[in-house]
């Protein structure tokens, strides 16, 4: 088995003995469909640490020609679809992973050289006949090479290709070299009748690259626009449910840390598009295998990209990022995006934190927001280390939250209104005088709540839509509920308020409930605070 050509399946061998397998085999059947048709080229993209590898990996496994692998794949979705035998090891497979030919290569000069000569190489190991007596024109030309195959064995190339944009983030701003790879990509897929398929991963999508009529012919989905692959593109709703059955862990928690990403199936004429969560599947996995919440994104992924955006204020990012932070969703035309790691714009920059997977996209309300909770800590690591003194004192204000919950639970009126006119003197990227303003500084001292709460905003209930409720996290019942009213007049004004459209009525399975009146006094400048329990 080569390393390049017709791979071995050891790799999608030991993901089957994993503890948390996710059977994705379907995947397979869309595919097989689309083999030798016009639409055969496919280009998922999506953030790191999204299950991309362990889809190219399936799919060796199951295309390759070199290894029976029947009795992985039968027991499986896939192994029950009248498409299973007829596409099973029927294809010469060439899988590439970009990062690994880049560490070969050095430049893109050597790219196509490096790959022939790994491509040779794999031929003398072959253990296909027809391969290794194959005759070879010209065994530095991937084309040729390939299509000597073709003509060797009959059968026709599935490539798949895995980080294929990671060596523009190499090149970064050389447009000519990102040219050169374009067409190395170009000229090795585009009109050869020796590929039956082709399937790319990536974490940005391909359109606006280079100036060699791109690749056109592939089919993008993203992690913005999942189309009718959306569910291959994370764990969804039913199969984290399903785990959380199989090992005994809490679905509520599970959704509060890595839930949150919104992707659209893809839409029919004039009708908006529907809507699936998914969860990060790497991190579910870890989480199930340690058996503890934490932030593993993290540990795998570096946030540089992120840090950026965090130190500099170009395109007003340090008002959006504050306001991320507070829950407030962003507005997004994610159109203009030009796929580049060097935005233009405020659409360009957000865009692409969605594709990085620190955003997450609403193709209805076509907006964006911080998914979960393990984002969020990344956010957290990026402003603590920040080198702008605007999130410096931002960050001491969010880390100091605990201090207003402990003056709600004390029923401490002064105290809480004491850190209101902090936060509103350290962070005042906005004007004050409204009560959007006012909902803006709440959200910043009651930051920490997303430790043990989850927030909701105009909520119905009652006689009327409550400011801001704060749930507790299912099993926190060491918790209250807490209703929060604004004003810009009394605090006794908005806690009348809640009583007199009785807020805390869809609030009654709780023990204790905290009913809170917030006003500010634009001439005072003073912020009051009236706490009640019920």
């Amino acid at each position: 088995m080569g390393t390049y050509l017709n791979p071995s399946a050891i790799l999608f061998k030991d993901l089957l003995k994993h503890k948390v397998f996710v059977d994705k085999t379907m995947l397979i059947e869309r595919l097989n469909a689309r083999i030798d048709e016009d639409n055969k080229f496919l280009c998922l993209s999506r953030p790191r640490r999204f299950g991309k590898s362990v889809a190219i990996n399936m799919l060796s496994a199951y295309y390759q020609s070199g290894e029976n692998t029947e009795e992985l794949f039968k027991n499986l979705k896939i192994g029950s679809d009248p498409s299973f035998k007829e596409h099973l090891n029927k294809y010469n497979v060439l899988k590439i992973t970009m990062t690994s030919l880049w560490s070969e290569a050095k430049s893109v000069a050597n790219l196509e050289k490096t790959l022939a000569r790994s491509i040779m190489f794999d031929i003398e190991r072959s253990n296909i006949d027809e391969i290794k007596n194959a005759q070879f024109q010209n065994k530095d030309s991937i084309q040729a090479i390939l299509g000597d195959i073709y003509f060797a064995t009959g059968r026709r190339f599935v490539v798949l290709i895995d980080e294929w944009d990671s060596i523009f983030r190499e090149v970064k701003g050389k447009a000519e070299e990102k040219d050169s790879y374009i067409k190395f990509l170009r000229d090795m897929l585009k009109d050869k009748d020796y590929i039956a398929l082709g399937y790319m991963t990536g974490i940005l999508p391909i359109h606006n690259y280079g100036t060699h009529s791109t690749l056109n012919m592939f089919t993008e989905y993203s992690i913005v626009s999942g189309g009718d692959l959306w569910e291959y593109f994370g764990f969804t709703e039913g199969e984290v449910e399903d785990l959380c059955k199989k090992h005994d862990i809490g679905l509520d928690e599970l959704k509060i840390w890595y839930d949150g990403y919104e992707i659209a199936e893809g839409k029919k004429v004039n009708e908006p598009p529907k809507l699936h969560h998914i969860y990060n599947p790497n991190s579910v996995a870890k989480c199930i295998t340690e058996n503890s919440l934490e932030s593993y994104w993290t540990q795998t992924e570096r946030y540089e990209a992120l840090q950026v955006f965090i130190d500099t204020d170009e395109f007003g990012m340090r008002e959006i990022v504050m306001n991320l932070l507070s829950s407030i969703d962003i507005d997004i035309e994610i159109s203009s995006f030009d796929n580049s790691m060097n935005p233009h714009s405020r659409n360009d920059a957000l865009t692409l934190l969605c594709h990085l997977g620190y955003l997450s996209y609403n193709a209805v309300t076509k907006t964006v927001r911080i998914p979960n909770k393990e984002i969020v800590d990344i956010y957290r690591k990026s402003i603590e280390t920040s080198r702008s003194p605007v999130y410096s004192s931002a960050f001491k204000l969010i880390d100091s939250t605990r201090n207003a919950f402990r003056a709600i639970y004390a029923h401490d009126e002064e105290r809480l209104a004491s850190l209101i006119e902090k936060a509103h003197d350290d962070c005042s990227l906005f004007d004050y005088n409204t009560e959007a303003g006012l909902r803006y500084t709440i959200d910043l001292v009651m930051y920490g709540y997303r430790d043990c709460y989850t927030r909701l905003q105009e909520v119905q209930s009652g006689k009327g839509r409550a400011d801001l409720v704060l749930i507790p996290h299912p099993g926190r019942t060491d918790l209250p509920a807490i209703i929060i009213e604004l004003k810009l007049g009394t605090a006794e004004s908005a806690l009348e308020q809640i009583y007199e459209k009785h807020y805390d009525a869809e609030f009654k399975q709780y023990s204790k409930v905290m009913l809170i009146g917030i006003a500010y006094n634009k001439r005072s400048k003073k912020h009051k605070c009236k706490i009640e329990e019920r």
